[in-house]
């Protein structure tokens, strides 16, 4: 290689760093601007920028998972095992955090969430064997249970009325994240876990930091939930709703989980997508739902209330998902662009009805809904698997059976919020 494409190749990586730190800087210091300015008004904008945080970091990595796990050697099937781990680790976190916010307040839990995911991180990028690796992404599993703690938090400082609409910002949070994460996961990581994860540490770092100086420590409701009901699953009131909504949940991380396991692969082999291609069209994804839950789905909410939007993007989710298995090109960009669309109306809906049935104990409903999220995520990963080995299409096919039967389930019994 001649000097001078060595000089490039050394530029080029100090380029990308510098723009990295210099975008989480100018992050930061905008969250100090809106931390100073008003605690109370601004902050939405700050929850709203941890989750952004978190979700970069989780984007950063996850188009180049199954490309780490061929690095190590091992096949196709150990992607779903090492997301089903990531899962268990959410599942377990979603049921103990999530309550003990409730009871010690949001702000301390988040703080011990992110320290978690950092650690995670870490693990990830020093891990020298696929056991360790394993471990890292329990960690990270724990800690992503700060999430839900972010949609409570959001809950707490919420009216009824614009509930919906910004819990639904937090969709636009992953959209941006899944558009920001993926390309920075391009340009630094190269397949590279040790670079990929040092960087995902360093921007869950900053937002320890951001939670731990400039996010408001609420004093609401919430703290005043009784002992009683330890049990994650058990509620005082609108028990059979809540069930419901963790059901809608659970059937909906199946169907999603297809996607999340075999999406990557069956670019790579039906399409002949490369891994930087994969990043673009992750990031395509994420300009979409930064779209629509950032500026649409507040005309939408106008039109449908929760129950209705749940009912309408199921039923578009069934469709696309049923022609997506087909194989034409152009029918994959049309699920590409529903998917988006549809985790983002579906989830902000069930978010604004648990707050709405589970009243002071939001913090553990949405806890255990995250929790019923990751427990989808456990045991189909395997089986979406070998369903691909069988045909590629096959997990897709699946899945909208999954959407239907959640459809079913709305169509029958969820009550929508009484009108105020």
């Amino acid at each position: 290689m001649k000097k001078t494409e060595k000089y490039k190749i050394k530029f080029s990586i100090l380029f990308e760093w510098y723009f990295l730190f210099f975008s989480l800087y100018s992050a930061i210091i905008h969250s100090y601007y809106f931390s100073q300015m008003s605690s109370k008004k601004f902050s939405l904008p700050i929850i709203l920028l941890t989750i952004l945080l978190d979700i970069i970091g989780f984007g950063l990595i996850i188009p180049s998972l199954p490309f780490i796990i061929r690095g190590f050697g091992l096949g196709e099937h150990w992607v779903g095992i090492t997301f089903a781990t990531f899962s268990i680790g959410m599942f377990l976190g979603g049921i103990v955090f999530g309550r003990l916010s409730d009871m010690y307040g949001r702000k301390h839990i988040l703080m011990m969430t992110s320290f978690l995911n950092m650690i995670g991180y870490i693990f990830f990028a020093f891990a020298g064997n696929i056991w360790f690796f394993m471990f890292a992404r329990f960690l990270s599993g724990l800690g992503g249970a700060g999430m839900a703690i972010g949609q409570a938090y959001i809950s707490d400082i919420s009216t009824p009325g614009d509930r919906t609409k910004n819990l639904g910002m937090t969709g636009a949070m992953f959209g941006i994240g899944f558009t920001i994460g993926p390309v920075l996961g391009g340009l630094f990581g190269n397949g590279s876990h040790l670079i990929l994860g040092l960087a995902a540490a360093v921007i869950i770092f900053l937002n320890f930091l951001i939670i731990a100086f400039f996010l408001p420590d609420i004093k609401n409701k919430h703290l005043e939930v009784s002992e009683e009901s330890v049990s994650p699953m058990d509620f005082h009131h609108h028990k059979k709703q809540i069930y419901i909504l963790f059901t809608l949940t659970f059937l909906l991380s199946i169907g999603f989980s297809a996607m999340q396991t075999t999406f990557p692969l069956l670019l790579a082999d039906r399409f002949s997508f490369h891994e930087k291609e994969i990043w673009y069209l992750f990031g395509f994804i994420g300009i979409i739902a930064i779209i629509y839950q950032g500026f649409l789905i507040k005309y939408v909410r106008k039109i449908l209330d929760e129950r209705g939007m749940i009912l309408f993007w199921f039923s578009a989710l069934i469709l696309s998902f049923s022609l997506f298995a087909v194989n034409p090109f152009f029918l994959g960009i049309f699920v590409i662009a529903l998917f988006p669309l549809g985790q983002g109306s579906i989830n902000p809906a069930i978010g604004s009805l648990h707050a709405h049935y589970a009243g002071k104990e939001v913090g553990k409903a949405l806890g255990t809904n995250a929790s019923m999220l990751s427990l989808g995520n456990i045991v189909w990963p395997f089986l979406a698997g070998y369903f691909y080995l069988i045909w590629n299409g096959a997990p897709y096919i699946v899945a909208s059976i999954f959407f239907l039967i959640a459809f079913l389930f709305v169509f029958f019994g969820l009550r929508n919020v009484e009108k105020r």
